[in-house]
């Protein structure tokens, strides 16, 4: 039988491949059992359930795994990325700055955060489960924001509509490819009565999905965690083993050979041959006549502390942090070697921070608040109507970065407003306050040492506190 012949661009890859000795493109025997991933898509969808619960334990259980989720969300959160409203004139601008400020405090649909304890909430669970969803609720020209945990959004829903629309891992398309809904489940999975419950349409215009897309058309997010968790679980395995190694020497002090036969053998039960229970530490056992032990010699690691580090090595760059950052270990890192990490690390970081968190969250989230205003009459809606984009315009400052030295850091702050490579504005937004209070407290200062010091001249004293007296 006459086999039929390989597609000529197959063909031509693996001639390639052999001709420049492609390594990656190879089909040798460290290759055999490794299946490669055609469409992420849909192996994300196909592996979300799985890789989600199992991204969870490992920031829950693990020691590891939680110092990592809660450092990446510390360094791209901190304590909040500040908006700045850009409006041109002052008072348009002083005015929708004071109602975001107002807005910040409540904007959480089940009142439990601010708006910077929703964005660490939003960015573990981008860390943990490699997506986050956001729905904007608006109940006249009031909005509020309600984070859906991830699952919630059905990635098992897949469903071919009318009109040539379709709905791919809970994400519904129209027939031009464009995001239109998404079906949220009532209820978390695993609790009652969510059988034959359906599921919730939400519009595109009202959910915010936050990830970091790997390709082109990459439907659902990738959990941060995916390339380390077999890793973690295998060196997690590899520590328990060894605990238990160690448990078990320590269990013996010494035997006793038993010359005459008349002394009592090991204590505890046994079953099937086997000593079950009577195991202490620091035991003397006693041997029946004729007995000896032997201890297998078991391989060992010979460099246990290299060979624990190397795999952590290898997790924290699978993780896209130092291995400083994940263990907090220093103890061979030199000043100049974890400033260029940092430095490396801070890239990543502010790339992300701009790209997605800011593009797909926070912009989002202010222009439609920033419309509101106009429709509840703070704002000139016909102004709004005319130019939008000019109301819409902000600046996002997340934390400035603080190195060892504050003094040094502050020295250098001053050194770049002088010479008018920054502002006060956007130093002291960084470090999460707000310039306008800043200057009204310091003028409050002011004004009470003015007017101590001219009682003062005028020889009274000033007049006590009476706080925290009763009337």
């Amino acid at each position: 039988m006459i086999q039929p012949r390989r597609p000529l661009a197959k063909r031509l890859q693996n001639l390639v491949a052999r001709m420049i000795g492609l390594e990656a493109a190879g089909r040798g025997h460290r290759w055999q059992g490794i299946a490669g991933i055609g469409n992420l898509s849909e192996a994300t969808a196909a592996g979300s359930k799985t890789i989600q619960e199992r991204g969870v334990a490992l920031s829950t259980n693990n020691p590891w795994g939680h110092a990592a989720v809660s450092g990446l969300v510390a360094n791209y959160i901190g304590a909040g990325i500040v908006t700045r409203p850009k409006f041109p004139t002052d008072t348009i601008r002083d005015k929708i700055q004071k109602a975001h400020e107002r807005w910040l405090e409540t904007c959480d649909f089940e009142g439990r955060h601010d708006f910077y304890g929703l964005q660490a909430q939003l960015m573990r669970e981008i860390v943990v489960k490699g997506e986050s969803f956001v729905q904007l609720v608006q109940t006249g020209t009031d909005l509020k924001l309600k984070l859906i945990p991830a699952d919630m959004v059905d990635a098992t829903l897949f469903r071919e509509l009318e009109g040539k629309g379709h709905i791919f891992a809970g994400v519904e398309f129209d027939a031009d490819g464009r995001r239109i809904a998404y079906h949220v489940l009532p209820r978390r999975r695993g609790t009652a009565l969510l059988q034959n419950l359906g599921h919730i349409r939400v519009p595109a215009e009202d959910m915010l999905h936050v990830f970091v897309p790997l390709e082109p058309g990459q439907v659902r997010g990738l959990s941060w965690l995916s390339p380390v968790l077999l890793r973690a679980q295998s060196l997690d395995s590899y520590e328990d083993a060894q605990l238990e190694r160690q448990r078990v020497a320590a269990l013996f002090a010494g035997f006793v050979r038993d010359v005459n036969g008349q002394a009592n053998p090991f204590d505890g039960e046994q079953k099937n041959g086997l000593l079950e229970t009577g195991m202490e530490p620091g035991a003397l056992h006693f041997l029946p006549p004729g007995s000896d032990i032997e201890f297998p010699n078991l391989p060992d690691v010979k460099d246990f502390p290299a060979f624990i580090q190397w795999q952590l090595r290898a997790m924290a760059a699978g993780l896209g942090i130092t291995y400083e950052q994940l263990t907090g270990d220093y103890s061979n890192s030199n000043y100049s070697s974890s400033r260029a990490a940092l430095l490396e690390f801070r890239r990543k970081v502010e790339s992300i921070q701009h790209l997605v968190l800011v593009k797909q969250f926070l912009q989002p989230i202010y222009e439609r608040f920033v419309g509101l205003l106009a429709l509840r009459g703070t704002l000139d809606l016909g102004a709004y109507s005319a130019e939008p984009e000019a109301f819409h315009a902000a600046e996002y400052l997340p934390p400035a970065w603080p190195w060892v030295d504050p003094e040094k850091d502050a020295k250098a702050a001053v050194i770049e407003i002088e010479n008018g490579l920054t502002s006060r504005t956007r130093v002291v937004a960084q470090r999460g306050f707000s310039v306008e209070e800043i200057d009204e407290e310091r003028k409050r200062d002011t004004d009470r040492e003015r007017g101590i010091g001219q009682q003062m001249s005028a020889g009274t004293n000033p007049a006590p506190s009476t706080e925290g007296k009763a009337a």
